[in-house]
């Protein structure tokens, strides 16, 4: 992983798991990713792990870094008072 993408993945079916706590991404703190980020090598290895969190989703690599090129914008601009 780089500020700018997936530099590389092994196996590329890999995906990570997130929980949005309180169903809002708006609010989604890094925690969310630290304390339920689990890597999976694939979207079906992951149901299990799914279906015991009802906020939870698994997300690809590369749409995972991107949630946090996001999440990370937003709280800029927060912290900036825009």
């Amino acid at each position: 992983m780089t500020p700018e993408g997936v530099a590389e993945l092994s196996p590329p079916s890999s995906v990570v798991s997130l929980v949005i706590l309180d169903g809002s991404i708006s609010d989604c703190r890094r925690s969310a990713f630290c304390n339920h980020g689990h890597f999976f090598a694939s979207a079906e290895a992951g149901v299990t792990w799914l279906n015991d969190r009802p906020n939870g989703i698994i997300l690809s690599m590369n749409d995972a870094h991107r949630l946090g090129q996001l999440l990370a914008g937003h709280r800029l601009l927060l912290a900036n008072g825009k």
